[in-house]
């Protein structure tokens, strides 16, 4: 199984990065190949609906490591009650290049993805999970969770790394 991470933080040492490397561990012991990409750090710029994909930037990459995966997890820290916005700008630049670009919405037909959204606990992340959950649909991908992570829950990361394995 083919798993990518599309981690929109803007930090590689925060508690999201420790659960994402967490859930990739413990899903390449269960047998997956995993990638994670860390979206701030990318040369990504935001959709202008131009109507093509630059190809001057590594969306590309992205988008070619997004089509041929099995499972994407969505990785984002939440600001003002929202996705980060090198994510948002990825997921705005994906679904140009799969619903447009590519004149086939049947390459993410199906696909499984998740989500894994770090904030406070006492911090509404339903808007981010209706946002994640919404981007799937629109792409005909099976949306099957989100893991909050607010202060690491080892057994928490445990089971959601079963879930994604499950078929």
């Amino acid at each position: 199984m083919k798993i990518t991470i599309l981690n929109g933080s803007p930090n590689k040492d925060d508690i999201l990065a420790e659960t994402t490397a967490s859930v990739s561990d413990k899903l390449k012991a269960a047998g997956a190949e995993v990638k994670e990409y860390f979206l701030y750090f990318m040369n990504i710029k935001g959709c202008i609906n131009c109507g093509v994909t630059r190809p001057d930037d590594e969306l590309r990459l992205l988008a070619d490591e997004f089509v041929s995966s099995d499972v994407v997890i969505f990785a984002s820290p939440l600001y003002k009650w929202t996705l980060s916005g090198s994510l948002n700008i990825l997921m705005e630049e994906i679904f140009q290049f799969c619903k447009y670009d590519m004149r086939s919405g049947e390459m993410t037909v199906g696909k499984r993805s998740f989500g894994i959204i770090s904030a406070d606990a006492d911090t509404d992340a339903d808007e981010a999970s209706r946002s994640l959950k919404a981007f799937s649909n629109n792409l005909e991908m099976l949306y099957e969770g989100t893991l909050m992570v607010s202060d690491g829950g080892k057994e928490d990361i445990s089971r959601f790394a079963e879930i994604i394995m499950k078929k």
